[in-house]
C-alpha cells in the first residue's frame, strides 16, 4: 500500500518525491463583471500585446501567443470550440523575451518558429516539438551579407517590429526593417534558401535592397517620401517604426502598414510595382478608413485569424514600453478589426477596442491586490488598486476596485462591485499602492498608501485609520500623513517583524532594496535597516514587491518578494535573517505539462499578496494572475510504470474527459478542496461528461482490489 499524504483536505497519495508545498497557476476562481463572467478573468491583463498564432497543444489547431512589450511577459491561450482561454502552462515553454516576439514558420514544416532580438541582432529559435511544444536556439545572430559581399549581424532597432515574410514569393521567409539607428529607409534581406537549395530550410540572407520600394520616411509624423524625392538631411534620429506586409489589393505582392512613434496612427502604402521590385508612391493615414485605429503613440498591427473563420483579421495594438504622459487607456488597447474580405485583398471592418482584454480583469495597469473582508461577511474581499486608468469624465487617475466575494470562505467567488472605491479618483493620484494592516492596535484593519500626485508630481505616503471594530464593514476616516521618507514607486509593507505587538515596516524600494523601519509607537517609524536582504545591485533588483505569510506552516513568517526580473521568490522565517544576505528559493510553481515545479516567470513588474494559503498576483499590465496552494506535492509528478495503461484524455479537458485502462475499476473525482464530485465503475474504457464542472483544477482517483491511482487533472471551458 501506498504511503498517504494529505492534499488539502483529503488524502491524495503520490509516489514521487514530495516537498511541502507548491502553487499553480489557474483560472477557476469566477469573477463576474456588469453580470457576465469573464472566461479569462485571471490572465492578468494586456498593456501593448504583440499576436501570432501557434499550435500549443499539438492538436492540429492553432491557438494564440501574446507577448506584452510593457512587462516582456508571454501569455498563452488555447483555442477550445472555438474560444481562446488562457492556458499558463504552455508559457514556460518558450524563452525569457524582451523587446518584440514573432511567430512564422521558416520552413514550412507546420511548426511556427521563434524570432526575436538579441544583444547582436536578431536571435532565431527552430520549433522542435514532438510530444510537447519546445523551442531549440538555432541562431544568434541571424546573418546577412551586406552590399558590399560581407557578413554582418542582421540589426533591427530595438523599438522597431520588422516583418518576417515571404516578400519576393519565391517559398522563403525574408525580413524588412528600417535602417538600423537612422530609419529613413526599409532594408530587404532576401533569403536564399530557395536559390541555394531549392528548399525553405536555411536561413541566409542577403541584404538585396537598402532601399526597398523607394520610400523614405521622413522626420514629421507619417511623413513619407516616394520615388526620386528624398527627405532633407536634417532628420532626427530614428526612435521606433512597425511594419506589416501584407496583400491589401490582391496583386500578389506585399504592400506595407507602418506605425511610427510619436504618431497616433496606421499608415497603409500600396506597392505599385511586383514581389520582385517593390515600387511605393503614395501613403494613406488614419487607417483604416472607417474607424482608424488610434492609441495617441506608436501603433502596430498584426495580421492572424482571431474569429475562426479561416480569414486573417486585423489586430492594432501600442507599441510602447510605458504609459508615457499617461495618454494611453489600456483597459481598451488591442483594436479588432473583422477581415469581412480574403487574405489577399482583406476589407477590415471595427469590431471592438478591448479584445480578449474584454474576457479578462483588466483595470489599466499596475495592480496592486490586498485580500481583506471589506463587509465583514466571513470571507476574505479583495482592494486592487492602479497605477491609473481613464475614467467616465476623460481624466486619467488611480482607483481601487472592490471584488466581492459572493462565494463561501472555502471556495471563493467574485463580482466588481465598485470600480472606484472610496472615490480615489477624486483624489488625482497616480501609481497608487496599497495595503491593509492594523496600524493602531485596535484589532480591526486601516489602510495605506503610496501614490504619486499628479498636479505637484510629489510623493503621497498616507494611512486611513479604520472608525468600525473588526466585527463590522470597513469605513475609514480622514486621511493623515505617514511620516517616512520615500521615493517614487516605494512600496509599504507592514508586519510585526520584532514581534512587541505593533506593526513595523518594511519598504520595497523602486530603485533596489529593502528598507526595515521600527515601530517606535504612535505610527512613528525609525530606520533599522536601509540594506534588508543586501540585494545585490542590479535591474532585476529593483522595484520589489512582497507578500508576508507562513506559506510552509511552520508557524513562522516567510516572504515572498517579486521584482523587476519577473521572478517570484522565497525566503523562510526571514525574521531571523535581517542581518543576512539573503537566499531565495524560486521552484515552486507547479507546470502540470512539464510534470515538476518550475521557477515561472511573471513579466517585469507583479506585485503579490496572500489570499488565505493561495497567492494572488497584480501584474504591470493591469490584471490579476491567481496562483492555488498545493501542500505535498511532488517536485516530480512522474509515477511509476504500474500505471502506464491507464490514461486520461485530454488534458486539460474542456467538455468529455476519456478515461482508458486494461481492467475494471472505479473512477472517482475530487476537488480541489476534498469534495468528492463523481463516481463510477468501469471496464477499460469511460467517457465522463465534465462541461458543467466549473473551470479549475481536479483530482481523479482509480482503484480496484489490485491498484490505485491519481492524476490531477484541469478543465478549461
Amino acid at each position: 500500500m501506498k504511503k498517504l499524504l494529505f492534499f488539502l483536505f483529503f488524502i491524495f497519495p503520490f509516489l514521487a518525491k514530495t516537498q511541502n508545498f507548491a502553487f499553480v497557476l489557474t483560472d477557476s476562481l469566477e469573477i463576474w463583471q456588469n453580470n457576465s463572467k469573464l472566461s479569462n478573468a485571471w490572465a492578468g491583463g494586456l498593456n501593448c500585446p504583440q499576436f501570432s498564432k501557434i499550435d500549443l497543444n499539438l492538436d492540429g489547431k492553432e491557438d494564440l501567443f501574446v507577448f506584452d512589450r510593457t512587462n516582456s511577459k508571454i501569455s498563452t491561450f488555447l483555442n477550445v470550440n472555438n474560444r481562446f482561454l488562457y492556458a499558463p502552462n504552455y508559457e514556460n515553454f518558450f524563452p525569457i523575451l524582451e523587446g518584440w516576439a514573432l511567430l512564422a514558420d521558416y520552413n514550412f514544416d507546420g511548426k511556427k518558429d521563434l524570432f526575436t532580438p538579441s544583444n547582436f541582432g536578431v536571435k532565431f529559435y527552430k520549433n522542435t516539438s514532438q510530444n510537447l511544444l519546445n523551442f531549440s536556439l538555432a541562431k544568434d545572430p541571424i546573418l546577412t551579407t551586406s552590399l558590399a559581399g560581407n557578413p554582418i549581424n542582421l540589426k533591427i532597432d530595438f523599438p522597431d517590429i520588422p516583418a518576417i515574410t515571404d516578400i519576393d514569393n519565391d517559398g522563403d521567409l525574408d525580413i524588412l526593417n528600417f535602417l538600423p539607428s537612422v530609419g529613413l529607409n526599409i532594408e530587404f534581406h532576401r533569403n536564399k534558401s530557395m536559390e541555394l537549395f531549392g528548399k525553405p530550410d536555411s536561413l541566409i540572407f542577403e541584404k538585396a535592397d537598402n532601399r526597398w520600394g523607394e520610400i523614405e520616411e521622413c522626420s514629421r509624423c507619417n511623413g513619407f517620401l516616394f520615388g526620386d524625392n528624398y527627405c532633407r538631411t536634417e532628420r532626427t534620429e530614428h526612435v521606433g517604426s512597425t511594419l506589416l506586409a501584407l496583400d491589401m489589393d490582391n496583386d500578389n505582392d506585399k504592400d506595407l502598414l507602418i506605425g511610427t512613434t510619436g504618431c497616433k496612427d496606421l499608415v497603409v502604402t500600396l506597392n505599385e510595382g511586383n514581389a520582385q521590385k517593390a515600387k511605393f508612391r503614395a501613403s494613406q493615414t488614419n487607417f483604416p478608413a472607417q474607424k482608424p485605429a488610434n492609441f495617441h503613440n506608436f501603433p502596430a498591427a498584426y495580421f492572424e485569424d482571431v474569429d475562426f473563420d479561416g480569414i486573417k483579421d486585423l489586430l492594432v495594438c501600442p507599441n510602447t514600453t510605458y504609459n508615457e504622459g499617461n495618454l494611453m487607456n489600456f483597459v481598451q488597447s488591442v483594436a479588432f478589426y473583422k477581415n469581412i474580405g480574403t487574405n489577399s485583398k482583406p476589407d477590415f471592418q471595427f469590431k471592438e477596442s478591448d479584445f480578449l482584454q474584454n474576457s479578462m480583469l483588466d483595470l489599466g495597469e499596475e495592480t496592486h491586490p490586498v485580500a481583506v473582508d471589506v463587509d465583514a461577511d466571513g470571507d476574505l474581499d479583495l482592494l486592487v488598486s492602479n497605477a491609473g486608468a481613464f475614467q467616465n469624465n476623460g481624466v486619467f487617475a488611480a482607483t481601487i476596485t472592490f471584488l466581492e466575494n459572493i462565494g463561501t470562505p472555502t471556495q471563493a467567488k467574485f463580482r466588481v462591485a465598485d470600480k472606484d472605491f472610496l472615490n480615489f479618483s477624486l483624489q488625482n493620484l497616480g501609481s497608487l499602492k496599497i495595503t491593509c494592516a492594523d496600524l493602531n492596535n485596535d484589532k480591526a484593519v486601516d489602510l495605506a498608501f503610496t501614490a504619486i500626485n499628479l498636479k505637484n508630481r510629489k510623493i503621497v505616503a498616507n494611512y486611513l485609520l479604520n472608525q468600525n471594530s473588526s466585527e463590522k464593514p470597513l469605513r475609514f476616516g480622514k486621511m493623515d500623513t505617514l511620516a517616512v521618507d520615500l521615493r517614487f514607486g516605494d512600496e509599504l509593507n507592514f508586519w510585526d517583524i520584532d514581534q512587541d505587538q505593533d506593526q513595523d515596516l518594511m519598504v520595497g524600494v523602486y530603485n533596489g532594496g529593502l528598507k526595515l523601519y521600527e515601530n517606535i509607537g504612535n505610527l512613528t517609524f525609525e530606520l533599522k535597516n536601509s540594506d534588508l536582504g543586501k540585494f545585490d545591485q542590479i535591474v532585476e533588483n529593483s522595484g520589489m514587491s512582497l507578500a508576508i505569510g507562513d506559506v510552509n506552516r511552520d508557524q513562522k513568517p516567510d516572504l515572498f518578494v517579486a521584482n523587476q526580473g519577473g521572478e517570484l521568490k522565497l525566503i523562510d522565517d526571514f525574521t531571523q535573517k535581517l542581518n543576512e544576505k539573503w537566499t531565495f528559493e524560486s521552484n515552486f510553481v507547479q507546470n502540470t505539462l512539464k510534470k515538476q515545479t518550475i521557477s515561472h516567470h511573471f513579466g517585469r513588474g507583479f506585485y503579490p499578496t496572500f489570499f488565505g494559503k493561495n497567492l494572488i498576483l497584480g501584474t504591470n499590465a493591469g490584471g490579476l494572475q491567481y496562483l492555488s496552494y498545493l501542500e505535498n506535492v511532488p517536485t516530480n509528478l512522474e509515477t511509476e510504470n504500474l500505471n502506464s495503461n491507464f490514461e486520461v484524455f485530454p488534458n486539460p479537458a474542456n467538455q468529455i474527459l476519456e478515461i482508458s485502462a486494461n481492467d475494471s475499476g472505479t473512477i472517482q473525482i475530487f476537488s480541489v478542496l476534498g469534495q468528492k464530485i463523481f463516481e463510477k465503475n468501469f471496464t477499460n474504457s469511460l467517457k465522463i461528461d465534465v462541461n458543467h464542472y466549473q473551470s479549475g483544477i481536479y483530482v481523479l482517483k482509480f482503484f480496484n482490489a489490485k491498484i490505485e491511482i491519481f492524476r490531477k487533472i484541469l478543465l478549461q471551458h
